[in-house]
């Protein structure tokens, strides 16, 4: 499929998704106008984001129909992807408030990543480690599912996920557009698919921007989001670009970076600081809009990053560097007199933190030993001074 052939098949994929997407709008709008709301009402699509899904899985399918080629659809078993991403919008309907829901719905999303890597065909990638082949699968099923499920538990914040999709869709066209006459033909398809969810997501900016609808992401349609966010960005790096699977997953690397971070730091210092750094910043009064604007930013300079690395081939250091962005970003909102500390500061307050961190660790289990060593003693001692019964 063609440069001109491919915008072609996006502008019919566009005009099918319009068509539904403004019906469906006309037609609610139709029955709010005709009620009388006496409080302060806020509109909202519930069914935008599955519009958007069925358009996507739709479209997916079509440009395997319709692509000449179709080596790299076959060989990354990717009809497969799509039924399994069918499978999981079945999942999403399982509700998760009580536990033992929640429990079986993670282990049947696990279920299903495990069977999909371990049915993907063997890739030069297994053989650069110097481990078996299950191994290497099994850390990667591993890696897949951690940020699967942090990617739902980022939702709570709104306009995430959207911000991230827009990303994986606006970086793909971007270097597909430019460069795209030096891809292999697995990249080149890859590129395609990852396009269709610019196009898609794109369309829902005027209800959330002008119209300021609420659009509601849960259930089947958030299942289905974050696992082809986090699914695409596994098959980008079983083509061998991982510095691209990394940006586009950088932000989610991000947070679960923080997260951990300050759990670990909030159990050792004893504090309450918010786990979240998009947490942080709403704690400081920052709108959500304000603070996916920023998040939006920071995606196109790694945009830029992506499509040095594919234009180059170089992936460690644009990696590197927008790692350290992120770094010098967190300082930045966390520690205000950072804000104007170089790359070689940031690491020597990082080195120092950890260091007190360390020392803290260490004078907390003394602690921790101490007491009870003595709890031990007190407790021999009750039993050595207890009355012996008398025969």
């Amino acid at each position: 499929m063609t440069l001109l052939h491919y915008f072609i098949f996006l502008a019919c994929l566009l005009a099918f998704n319009i068509a539904v997407l403004y019906t469906y709008f006309l037609r609610r709008e139709e029955k709010e106008f005709e009620k009388i709301h006496n409080e302060t009402f806020i509109a909202s699509l519930p069914k935008a984001y599955p519009i958007l899904v069925l358009s996507f899985l739709i479209g997916a399918a079509a440009l395997f129909y319709f692509s000449s080629d179709k080596t790299w659809f076959l060989e990354s078993k990717f009809l497969y992807f799509l039924g399994f991403a069918v499978v999981f919008a079945g999942l999403g309907f399982i509700s998760v408030h009580k536990k033992i829901f929640k429990i079986l719905k993670a282990l049947l999303e696990l279920a299903g990543i495990t069977g999909f890597v371990f049915m993907m065909p063997d890739n030069e990638l297994f053989s650069k480690f110097d481990l078996p082949d299950y191994a290497v699968r099994a850390g990667m099923v591993a890696i897949w599912f951690v940020l699967f499920e942090f990617s739902l538990v980022l939702n709570r914040f709104e306009g995430l996920i959207a911000a991230q999709l827009f990303h994986i869709g606006f970086s793909s066209l971007l270097v597909f557009v430019l460069i795209s006459f030096s891809f292999p033909i697995a990249f080149y398809s890859l590129l395609q698919v990852n396009g269709l969810l610019c196009v898609l997501i794109f369309m829902l900016s005027p209800f959330y921007y002008v119209l300021r609808y609420k659009l509601p992401l849960q259930g089947p349609s958030l299942n289905v989001l974050c696992f082809s966010l986090t699914g695409l960005s596994f098959l980008m790096v079983m083509t061998g670009n991982w510095g691209f699977a990394a940006l586009i997953m950088i932000y989610t690397l991000f947070e679960l970076t923080v997260v951990c971070y300050r759990f670990v730091k909030n159990l050792i210092f004893r504090t309450k600081m918010p786990l979240f750094f998009f947490e942080t910043l709403s704690e400081e009064g920052v709108s959500n809009e304000k603070i996916v604007h920023l998040i939006l930013r920071y995606h196109f300079i790694d945009s830029g990053l992506i499509f040095f690395i594919v234009y180059t081939n170089i992936q460690l250091q644009p990696v590197v560097l927008a790692a350290l962005l992120y770094v010098k970003m967190y300082f930045y909102i966390s520690d205000p007199d950072m804000a104007k500390a170089s790359f070689t500061e940031l690491y020597r307050q990082v080195k120092k933190d950890a260091k007190k961190g360390l020392t803290s660790t260490g004078f907390a289990i003394s602690e921790f030993k101490e007491k009870h060593r003595a709890k031990t003693a007190d407790k021999t001692n009750k039993e050595e001074n207890a009355p012996h019964d008398q025969p």
